[in-house]
């Protein structure tokens, strides 16, 4: 599933809701006919996906919501 190597355990706060949409997530893989995805494997994917977008924090955010819309917008460039 995951490249083997050396890993840092972080400890990632989560409301109720984002915790139960990711772990129904990584169970509907399994329903699919794959096998669970560990959450740490979707978080670190997550990472890596951030990481090819052009967010950077000399574009002024602040807070969730302009990080969030950052996000956004670089998806939506990567769909065209």
């Amino acid at each position: 599933m995951d490249e083997k190597g050396t890993h840092t355990v972080v400890s990632v706060d989560l409301d109720e809701a984002e915790y139960k949409y990711i772990q129904e997530l990584a169970y509907k893989a399994k329903s699919t006919g794959g096998k669970k995805l560990p959450v740490s494997l979707i978080l670190r994917s997550l990472v890596r996906l951030i990481k090819e977008m052009d967010v950077s924090p000399s574009k002024g955010i602040k807070t969730k919501e302009q990080l969030l819309k950052c996000f956004l917008e670089n998806v939506n460039k990567l769909r065209k």
